[in-house]
């Protein structure tokens, strides 16, 4: 009996220890981020390890329930052996007591069959406590399988809905897998594509890089070719330039040349009024020309025009403020119209510009006889006689300046002088002639005072001859 109560609770335990497995979770969380391809290929593992976890459960449900089956008929069996062995048991005790009492005999054996009658009742009881609560406990485990299995089963109908959406999970996988695929060789295709296009822009870069290189070279000689082309310019510019302003000073020239030409045949016309007429032709051609303004001034104070041959002289300093000639004739005009201050000025400014000249001295000398300044007369006339000794003029002026000093006989020695140099000065027969007035006037001898009247009336004679053929 407590054998086989050991063998159905070892029995009991294989059941616990092969039904008591419990599935094996699948860790859905933590995977590290891969590769569409790979997870698809991952999610597609996975579904055929669950498939195959989940086939594997199912075939141990059944199997299960086929050894539970198995167990309750093999329950069901003992039991039922138990109470044939127990009736067989009850029989043949029966049978033996029965055997017994016909041996004891019936009467006197009778309380100790009912001893052993009770005390085998109560053995009986005894066992079948112990066989209820074998039958009770195989139940308890029989029915704690049962709800293993139970639970077992609502397990993996709980587990359906994670299988499901796992499943699920992983057809959409595969799904993006396929699409993904797809789409990867879309995408190689466009890549294919794409680097085709990329080839095809890097040869036309390559062919633009050629053409802009070329473009380029182009490009330079064109630069090159416009640098030269503005240097031909600049040179054109500057012979353009030039040849203007050969133009301008060709054409100057001419006009100078023609000024020069009307200028010339002015010096050498007779013809006061024509000559005139020549320097305003010229000054028109030549604004500037001041020479021409000069020698104009001086022929209008010839013919009687003070005022024009003023403004001659004017516009000649003011076009050429240095213009030494042109201080001088204005000064011999000035003294003319009684301008001493003004005609000692412009002497003085002619004298500063040309100290050479012999005629400048010459006229300030006679300026500064006729006021008076005879001292200063008779330096000037020196030093203008030391730098031209062969100028009659000079000789003339010093010959009046004694006069006005009272000292005929050095006039007369400058008179006589002048006149060796040019015996055609009227002014220096004049002269001489007062000198000789004046030596006769205080001469005590007949004979020299009628000499000396006779000298004085010889030159006085030839004055007047040379006044008269001046005039015709």
């Amino acid at each position: 009996m407590k054998q086989r109560n050991t063998i159905a609770i070892l029995m009991l335990l294989v059941c616990l220890s092969t039904f008591g497995q419990q599935p094996k979770s699948v860790p859905m969380q933590g995977q590290p981020q891969k590769t569409s391809t790979q997870v698809a290929t991952n999610q597609q593992e996975l579904i055929l390890q669950l498939q195959a976890e989940n086939e594997a459960m199912q075939k141990q449900l059944e199997k299960m329930e086929k050894e539970i089956e198995l167990y309750r008929g093999d329950v069901r069996t003992k039991i039922a052996e138990i109470d044939n062995d127990q009736s067989r048991r009850l029989t043949f005790l029966a049978i033996i007591i029965g055997l017994i009492g016909v041996i004891l005999g019936i009467g006197a054996p009778y309380f100790i069959n009912k001893d052993n009658r009770k005390r085998l009742e109560g053995r009986f009881s005894e066992m079948k406590e112990d066989l209820k609560d074998l039958v009770k406990d195989a139940k308890e485990q029989a029915k704690a399988a049962t709800d293993q299995a139970n639970n077992a089963k609502e397990a993996f109908n709980r587990m359906q809905p994670q299988i499901k959406y796992v499943t699920e999970q992983a057809t959409s996988a595969a799904e993006q897998a396929r699409e993904a695929t797809k789409q990867s060789g879309k995408a190689e295709t466009v890549s294919d594509y794409m680097q085709a296009q990329v080839k095809n822009i890097m040869e036309q870069v390559c062919s633009a890089t050629v053409q802009a290189k070329v473009a380029t070279e182009k490009t330079e000689q064109a630069k090159q070719a416009v640098e030269e082309i503005e240097k031909l310019k600049k040179q054109v510019s500057k012979i353009q330039e030039k040849i203007n302003q050969d133009t301008i000073a060709a054409e100057k020239a001419a006009k100078e040349a023609k000024a020069s030409q009307l200028f010339a045949e002015a010096l050498n016309e007779k013809n006061a009024s024509r000559a005139i007429e020549l320097y305003s032709q010229a000054i028109s051609i030549k604004p500037d020309f001041c020479e021409a303004y000069n020698n104009r001034g001086i022929l209008k104070k010839e013919i009687g025009d003070t005022e024009g041959a003023m403004t001659d002289y004017n516009k000649a300093i003011e076009l050429d403020s240095n213009y030494a000639d042109a201080y001088y004739n204005r000064g011999i005009l000035k003294k003319e119209i009684k301008d001493n201050e003004g005609a000692m000025k412009d002497y003085d400014r002619a004298i500063e510009l040309k100290p050479n000249d012999a005629s400048y001295y010459n006229n300030r000398a006679d300026l500064w006889r006729i006021i008076g300044e005879l001292g200063k007369a008779m330096d000037d006339i020196t030093i203008a006689i030391g730098k031209d000794n062969n100028h009659e003029v000079l000789y003339v002026t010093r010959g009046e300046i004694y006069m006005a000093m009272n000292k005929p006989i050095e006039a007369i020695h400058d008179f006589n002088h002048a006149l060796t140099i040019k015996d055609s000065i009227k002014d220096a027969y004049e002269g001489r002639a007062q000198c000789y007035r004046k030596l006769a006037e205080v001469e005590q001898d007949p004979a020299k005072k009628a000499d000396l009247i006779a000298k004085a009336e010889a030159d006085e004679k030839k004055a007047e001859s040379l006044k008269n053929g001046d005039k015709a």
